[in-house]
Order: C-alpha cells, then structure tokens, then sequence
C-alpha cells in the first residue's frame, strides 16, 4: 500500500523509510521549486488522508541549499536534524560536530565515575561500542567539514584514548 505513494510523486523525487517521508526537488528557479514542492507536498498529503493516515504537519521541514533571497511560503530552516545528522544549509556540520562532541562528552563523563569499578580492557570495549560509532556514522558525508571541526573531533578522540589507556605522555600514534 505504502509504495503507491511513489505513483503519485511526479516531478519531485521521494525517499521512503520505515515511518518516514522525504519529498525533495532540486532547481535554481525558487518560484518553480516551491511550486513543484507545495504541489508535491499537497498530493502526499491528500494520498495519506485518503488512505486512513494523519499528517503530522509540525513535522514538515524544508532546507534550502545556497543563498536565496526568496521568502517562501514554507519555513525553511538553516539546519535539519535527519537520519542522526544535522545538516545545514551550507553543509559546514558545524552543529552536527557539536553534537557527536557532546555525545561522546557525556558518554566519557559515565566512563570516568566507574573507572575505578571498570578494567582497561572494558574501557576500550565501551570505548569501541559506544563511543568510536559516534565519529565514524555517516563520517563520509561530512568527511569535509572545516579544519576546526576535524581538529575538534581529532583533540576529543585523543583525550579519550589517553584517558582509557591512562597514558598522558605517548604520543597519539603509540597509543593507537
């Protein structure tokens, strides 16, 4: 039933998951974007009325890459929160790094109130579990953030190797 959406998307393209919807089109005019968008968008909206499901509105979100000075009728945010990755409108991952760094500072955070009650050989399993996922999900999307952002996860990476391995004078290669 779900896959009969596809049918009726016509010029906009759309991604189905799970519980989730993305309707997206690409364009340099922004008059015929928002019209393909809100046409597209409208027809998604009738199919899932039609077909006994609610359309939870608040959860719409539109991100314009580039700069526009166009105002459009939907409100477009400067970053989405998608697939467990914050994506701005210029692709920095400024925030998205932000977040992974506080993540994993909360995550080291537990680690050292029981470091006393947990081996080293548990500290470098947590570490791989819990931690090392954060830096490397969807790492190839934005392998390209600033140089300050890479230096920000690297530095993090470090002090929670040294912290692990409670070695605060070897160098980063030796420890790894």
């Amino acid at each position: 039933m779900i896959n009969d959406l596809f049918y009726n998307i016509k010029r906009a393209k759309l991604n189905a998951y799970a519980d989730d919807h993305q309707i997206y089109y690409s364009g340099r005019n922004p008059v015929a974007l928002e019209a393909c968008l809100c046409k597209e968008v409208e027809t998604a909206n009738q199919w899932y009325n039609e077909n006994g499901m609610i359309v939870n509105e608040d959860k719409h979100q539109a991100l314009i890459l580039g700069d526009t000075e166009y105002t459009f009728s939907f409100p477009v945010k400067e970053s989405i929160d998608i697939f467990g990755m914050n994506i701005d409108n210029k692709f920095q991952f400024d925030s998205h790094v932000s977040l992974v760094c506080k993540k994993v500072n909360n995550r080291l955070n537990v680690m050292r109130r029981f470091r006393k009650q947990i081996s080293k050989a548990t500290l470098v399993k947590l570490y791989k579990a819990f931690i090392l996922p954060h830096f490397h999900y969807c790492s190839s999307v934005w392998h390209f953030c600033s140089a300050q952002n890479t230096e920000k996860l690297d530095t993090l990476n470090k002090r929670i190797i040294r912290f692990i391995l409670d070695d605060f004078e070897s160098t980063h290669n030796i420890l790894i």
